[in-house]
């Protein structure tokens, strides 16, 4: 086989990976508003557990320092 052999099936991969790249990136940068702002509420979600969890532990605290138990 030569070096400048022509491979049609080769040649419509080529076409169809190139195609497939596209369609992804496109599809990214349409989806990227919502993933920014479901990252946001994500980290919002976690800061809003991570207080709750400090103010139980505060809570469980006092509660053993005054001798209470529920």
């Amino acid at each position: 086989m030569g070096v400048l052999e022509y491979s049609a099936e080769r040649h419509l991969q080529v076409i169809k990976d190139e195609g497939y790249a596209l369609g992804c990136r496109d599809t990214e940068n349409k989806l990227q508003p919502q993933i920014d702002s479901l990252t946001k509420e994500k980290e919002e979600a976690d800061k809003k557990v991570k207080e709750a969890v400090k103010e139980n532990e505060y809570l469980k605290q006092l509660l053993k320092e005054n001798n209470i138990e529920i």
